[in-house]
């Protein structure tokens, strides 16, 4: 992730020195000329958990499964905020970062926030490599309520306390037998909570043309919030709350997100 942000950083540093040199030897500042843009990407992500697709309809209810460290759980509202998408090149360094790009995406009551995934037009013409993207609300978004894209403090997505947005959203129930549950209620946010995900596109990536379209197919799985960098769990443990707000458990959780929790199925055209 650092060689990409270096490869960004050096990129626009030229691109700025070109432009202050070319302005300079003119006598009128020429007007950029005309980016070719015709491309759609449809971005797709489908909310899985103990392998099973679309979580939410698996049978009506919610699903019961065992994470990796042997916890029975149902998951009732699976929500989280993707950000900030960008195609790049990392071998040319170029990229096209999508204007106002903050999307809730998962599902609550049995329902997908995003059935039909959302529709990035006028991508410039290109092969991108890359494909990277936050999970929650970056700093200076997270700043303020102010609607951005679908930052809608309706949403139930913004703490009531402070102002800021949960950047992801999971509750439901630890299942210990046929009468005995325990609440999951976990809200993380804040700024050390956001992650930024970098994937490798296959197949040398992707390709965009005029009139061309594309369909990115991502899955989601929410029982990697349980485990990967960090164990979450209730089973023998004191120590983990059902209710994560803050403080270490959600950190524990961001760093699980950001390492396993989403991947990629496939690119179709």
């Amino acid at each position: 992730m650092k060689s990409f942000s270096i490869i960004i950083i050096l990129t626009l540093g030229l691109f700025s020195c070109a432009k202050e040199i070319k302005t300079t030897n003119l006598p009128t500042p020429m007007p950029p000329a005309p980016v070719t843009v015709s491309g759609i990407v449809n971005f797709n992500i489908t909310n899985t958990g103990d392998g099973v697709d679309e979580l939410h309809s698996h049978d009506g209810e919610q699903h019961l499964f065992t994470t990796a460290n042997m916890d029975s759980i149902k998951i009732e509202t699976f929500k989280y905020y993707i950000s900030n998408v960008i195609f790049m090149n990392s071998i040319t360094g170029a990229f096209y970062k999508v204007p106002n790009s903050y999307y809730l995406f998962g599902y609550e009551n049995n329902t997908s926030l995003k059935p039909n995934g959302v529709v990035f037009a006028d991508i410039p013409d290109g092969r991108y490599t890359h494909l990277l993207f936050g999970i929650g609300v970056d700093n200076a978004a997270n700043a303020t309520t102010a609607k951005q894209g679908e930052l809608d403090p309706n949403s139930r997505m913004v703490w009531n306390w402070v102002s800021g947005y949960k950047f992801l959203v999971i509750e439901g129930k630890y299942v210990f037998n046929s009468t005995m549950t325990s609440g999951i209620v976990f809200h993380i946010g804040r700024n050390e909570t956001y992650k930024t995900i970098s994937m490798q596109l296959p197949n040398g990536g992707l390709s965009v043309s005029k009139g061309s379209v594309a369909n990115i197919n991502l899955k989601a799985d929410v029982s990697k919030a349980f485990s990967g960098q960090f164990v979450i769990s209730r089973k023998g443990s004191s120590t983990v709350p059902g209710t994560v707000m803050g403080g270490l458990n959600a950190t524990s959780i961001a760093g699980n997100y950001a390492l396993g929790m989403f991947s990629l199925t496939n690119i179709t055209y």
